[in-house]
């Protein structure tokens, strides 16, 4: 070797040790994320809003909305000295909802609608979709909850929790599955910075969890969070499950304990083509329900939700069109877009409904994505009072087999 022939490299290993170093190294940089988009002690705090947006809410005028609050009817809000103007909280705006009497609910239906948002391909935005869809509901004045079944706990994190630091397996979902007692699980159940909208939160230890329900002898495992579930949804007009990137037992669980399914496909090829195995083997575990728990398991409805779309990519609008030409009895005609506020937000841990005005997009920008997201919740809403619908009128299963409809749906 010449002098001026460079040395090579030196040969590096990585022990446990060094993935531990990594791991903590990166946890360094997303600390720095939770301090600017939390507050100190880690907490959410979410916007207030002002009186136009409270008329637009109750569907008042500004002054019936003055009216009521000189007679008392109505709080004045919070006084924003910098704007001069008053401000208010979302759990006052949902008590002045219920004053008016316009807050909406599930009506006479006796449980809560349960939507599970499923793929076992990472990296659709099930979590995202989950987060804004939930959130907006909230908004409306509907009661909430959202069970994390993810061992990664994205949504728990969202919610300025870190799940491995802060939270033991008593605080998790995961409690519920080891012992199987209805009520670890609502012990785990936590408020969040939205009113009206609670938390199952998740962690690791989910995936020990998992593993001890498949060691279990008792073949009704699928059937755990149905039941878990019971014990809690009298509380809540709909539940929002967010699944893991799999189909093991904790997705199996999902979507056993769920009224319908929201499918996020992103419009690209191997997304598409991964749609395809996805219901056929979601198809083949829902016929091993009626031989384990002893009943056929059917859906209310079954969407496929196109996310991560970008309007002005000419690749994303023809797979769009792809999916839509296979799926065309499940696809929803809402698309859930890649906007700039939900790039914003995605970097600071942050929804739609979060980003606060000081973040760098402009309003039609913002108006934009509140659209969006309305568009979206609106139509999955269309389909939860169906549920809602078929309970009121005392129906136990559903009476279409959602997924075999949308695996025969599919283009050969």
């Amino acid at each position: 070797m010449t002098e001026d022939q460079d040395a090579p490299s030196p040969v590096v290993t990585y022990t446990a040790d060094r993935l531990i170093e990594l791991s903590e190294r990166a946890e360094s940089h997303l600390e720095k994320i939770r301090q600017l988009s939390f507050d100190p002690d880690h907490e959410k705090i979410l916007r207030k809003f002002s009186k136009g947006e409270v008329c637009k809410m109750l569907n008042i005028a500004r002054e019936t909305l003055r009216r009521r609050i000189k007679e008392g009817i109505f709080p004045e809000g919070e006084l924003n000295q910098a704007q001069n103007a008053r401000h208010y909280d979302l759990g006052t705006l949902h008590q002045m909802m219920e004053i008016e009497g316009v807050r909406p609910s599930r009506g006479n239906s006796p449980r809560a609608a349960r939507v599970a948002i499923t793929n076992y391909k990472g990296g659709v935005g099930k979590t995202s979709i989950t987060l804004n869809v939930a959130q907006y509901f909230g908004m409306l004045g509907y009661r909430v909850l959202i069970v994390d079944s993810d061992p990664q706990g994205s949504s728990t994190e969202y919610h300025g929790i870190i799940p491995d630091a802060e939270l033991e397996i008593s605080d998790t979902l995961a409690q519920f599955y080891v012992e199987g007692d209805p009520a670890t699980l609502a012990s785990a159940i936590r408020t969040t910075h939205w009113s009206g909208v609670d938390l199952l939160p998740a962690n690791s230890a989910l995936s020990h969890a998992e593993i001890r329900l498949y060691e279990q002898e008792d073949f009704g495992f699928f059937a755990h969070l149905d039941r878990g579930l019971a014990a809690v949804e009298d509380h809540y007009d709909i539940i929002f499950i967010d699944t893991p990137p799999s189909l093991g037992f904790l997705t199996a669980n999902a979507v056993y304990a769920s009224d319908g399914l929201v499918v996020p496909i992103p419009p690209e090829a191997l997304d598409y083509a991964s749609s395809v195995q996805y219901f056929a083997t979601l198809g083949a575990m829902c016929n091993q329900f009626p031989k384990i728990v002893g009943r056929t398991k059917t859906f209310d409805f079954v969407r496929i939700l196109c996310s991560r779309f970008r309007t002005n990519n000419n690749a994303h609008q023809f797979w769009l069109r792809r999916i839509r030409s296979s799926y065309s009895d499940i696809t929803m005609e809402a698309v859930f877009k890649e906007t700039r506020a939900v790039q914003i937000g995605g970097t600071q841990l942050q929804t739609i409904g979060e980003i606060p005005p000081s973040a760098p997009i402009d309003a039609g920008a913002r108006r934009d994505a509140q659209q969006m997201l309305a568009q979206v919740g609106d139509e999955i809403l269309r389909n939860i009072q169906q549920v809602w619908l078929r309970l009121e009128q005392g129906g136990g299963a559903s009476a279409a087999t959602a997924v075999a409809s949308a695996t025969a749906g599919v283009e050969e």
